[in-house]
């Protein structure tokens, strides 16, 4: 499947060309992530985000476009100088790249490098993680999102009192909360619109859920956060000195321009003249807003999709199927999988 002009279309592309060190492999299940279905929607725009961000857009839209970046597949050949480490037909997994002279993002490439939409796709075989035989495949599937969650609560350096807000609880903001709950940092406060998903957040271990058309979340973390104990306590602010608050971590996984700036505000606004009561706000994706919040309020951000190395997010997908083995995440909440023609929406 293709994406171009917005339109998605099932087409027929020539099977992709491993090449050094490179792999072929079936596609056997693929999650819809969000960020699919906002390349779809609004291609040119994620494309001049990215550029302000990082300086390089995401896609070339002058061409067509094949999906998926959360994916399982099962090996078909290797391409020249591999080690053929892992046997034929054996499931893998992978993080989303091909390290080449040219860096590939899978998923976000053109059918000669094509994302998991397809029936083939072409993986490094350095990045392969082996699927065992007692996992499903549709579990697996969620490796790479799980992975993000696991980065972004690493990178939050959470300390044994934070309190943490996780704000949207899609499949990323679930996820961060599974990890939250794994690490054992708590009480986790969590909000959401849909009632299914707040459901789901307390199935994966949130301890607070609110519906914030109804309860404000920030109420909600400042009575979590409460203690009277002095060691427990965030550092001293400027005016009022000692609070009975532990220091607070806010994850923000919903992404829609304004869901930052309102909330934070509203926080803020209450206690930035006397020091943030939140002590670092982290993104699970990229923020073009970033130098803007840190500027404005001196908060700790965070964007905890920003790796420094193809090793250090390979370690951490590594990690991340770890946790799955372990049943961490019992059920998928997205997959197309081969052989069956229904799409489950995220």
């Amino acid at each position: 499947m293709t994406m171009q002009d917005a339109k998605l279309t099932v087409a027929m592309i020539p099977d992709p060309v491993p090449g050094q060190g490179e792999v072929l492999v079936d596609v056997l299940a693929c999650g819809i992530c969000g960020t699919d279905l906002h390349c779809a929607a609004h291609a040119p725009e994620l494309n001049a985000a990215t550029k302000v961000a990082t300086g390089i857009e995401l896609m070339d839209l002058s061409r067509p476009i094949v999906f998926g970046h959360e994916f399982v597949g099962r090996v078909v050949s290797y391409g020249p100088g591999a080690q053929t480490r892992i046997p034929v037909g054996r499931r893998v997994v992978s993080m989303p790249v091909l390290p080449r002279e040219q860096p590939v993002l899978l998923g976000f490439a053109g059918p000669e490098a094509p994302g998991a939409y397809a029936e083939r796709m072409v993986l490094s075989e350095p990045l392969l993680i082996e699927v065992p035989d007692h996992v499903s495949t549709e579990v697996a599937a969620l490796t790479e999102p799980l992975a993000v969650a696991y980065r972004t609560v690493a990178r939050a350096e959470l300390v044994s009192d934070d309190v943490p807000l996780v704000v949207g609880c899609g499949p990323i903001g679930l996820a961060v909360i599974a990890v939250l709950k794994m690490k054992g940092v708590g009480p986790i406060v969590a909000c959401e619109f849909s009632p299914e998903r707040r459901a789901l957040a307390q199935r994966l271990g949130a301890d607070v859920v609110v519906d914030p058309r109804e309860t404000s979340p920030f109420e909600a973390l400042i009575t979590a956060a409460a203690t009277n104990d002095p060691a427990r306590m965030a550092a001293p602010t400027t005016l009022l000195g000692q609070l009975p608050l532990r220091p607070t971590v806010a994850f923000e996984c919903v992404g829609v321009p304004g869901v930052i700036d309102k909330p934070v505000e509203e926080i803020l606004k209450r206690y930035a003249s006397t020091g943030p009561i939140i002590r670092k706000l982290v993104f699970p994706a990229p923020k073009i807003r970033e130098k803007c919040m840190r500027s404005l309020y001196r908060m700790n951000i965070t964007n905890a999709t920003l790796f420094p190395d193809l090793d250090g997010l390979a370690k951490s997908i590594a990690f991340e199927l770890e946790i799955i083995w372990k049943g961490l995440v019992a059920e998928p909440q997205a997959s197309h999988s081969r052989g069956d023609d229904r799409l489950i929406p995220p």
